[in-house]
């Protein structure tokens, strides 16, 4: 999910500066999948399958700038604002 936040100022250095008044604009967004696959190997090197990641683009070099992992992070927050349905995808998986 791709969120918006650098246009307003409560939020354009930690968008949990929540704004009720104009909220950021979230979306659905997919990585390029050279970003992809080097994430996939940090997680196999940690010997993870799941994770949720923090990333930057900047739109000023076109770079992605890495922030954390969670290796238990939770994906309710983005799963119901873009339509994603991961509970559903968890389920039919088990």
């Amino acid at each position: 999910m791709a969120i918006f936040s650098q246009n307003n100022s409560n939020t354009n250095v930690d968008f949990r500066n929540y704004d009720r008044d104009k909220p950021n604009r979230v979306a659905p967004y997919t990585l390029e999948k050279t970003y992809e696959k080097k994430l996939k190997k940090m997680l196999d090197a940690c010997g993870l399958n799941c994770a949720s990641f923090d990333v930057i683009y900047s739109s000023d070099d076109a770079k992605y700038y890495f922030l954390d992992l969670n290796p238990v992070g939770q994906f309710g927050m983005v799963s119901s604002p873009c339509n994603y349905n991961l509970e559903k995808e968890i389920a039919l998986a088990l």
